[in-house]
């Protein structure tokens, strides 16, 4: 049978390692990215995108993670078609030494269509139903990322935590005294 005094170490415990754990999280980043430039294949316009676009998009990025995992929300307009994180089939990241991002690489596709975006090098964009598509080169240009502002818990949070794990105490203990009695 369990001490009851082993049960509140224990539960003291796990307490503070959550909080210890807690703060100490991953450092997540958000990217911007802009595609500019001529389309070199020029084999029809997909998805309604000019010749010469303008395209932007976001990635965010995980740089505790490695490869694919690292991506954790891409948004990629091609005109009229919005690509998500849902249509990523493979991918790639790269981070220098401070954990930024320097290049990453996404491939997408869906019914509609397919493309990648490669932030060294190059876009391409296909669509199925036209069998037009596009691609550029040195077109992509990576914006500075913005870290992911995580909510530090306030003290309140802290105070409730603890006076949650008096009142198990409290409760075990007036468990305790009923069935001694």
């Amino acid at each position: 049978m369990l001490n009851i005094n082993t049960l509140r170490r224990g539960a003291i415990a796990t307490a503070v390692c959550a909080m210890i754990t807690g703060s100490a999280q991953a450092a997540i980043f958000d990217y911007g990215f802009t595609v500019s430039g001529e389309w070199f294949d020029n084999n029809g316009t997909p998805f309604n995108t000019l010749p010469s676009p303008y395209l932007t998009g976001t990635v965010q990025v995980d740089n505790s993670l490695l490869g694919y995992a690292a991506i954790t929300s891409f948004s990629f307009w091609t005109e009229d078609k919005h690509w998500t994180l849902a249509q990523v089939t493979s991918g790639g990241t790269i981070f220098d030494s401070f954990g930024a991002l320097t290049e990453f690489n996404v491939q997408f596709s869906d019914v509609d269509g397919e493309g990648y975006v490669y932030s060294n090098n190059t876009v391409g964009v296909q669509q199925y139903a036209t069998s037009e598509s596009n691609y550029c080169n040195v077109c992509v240009n990576l914006d500075e990322g913005v870290p992911v502002t995580t909510p530090v818990p306030e003290p309140e949070t802290y105070a409730m935590l603890l006076a949650g794990l008096g009142l198990l105490g409290a409760a075990a203990r007036r468990r305790r005294r009923v069935t001694a009695a």
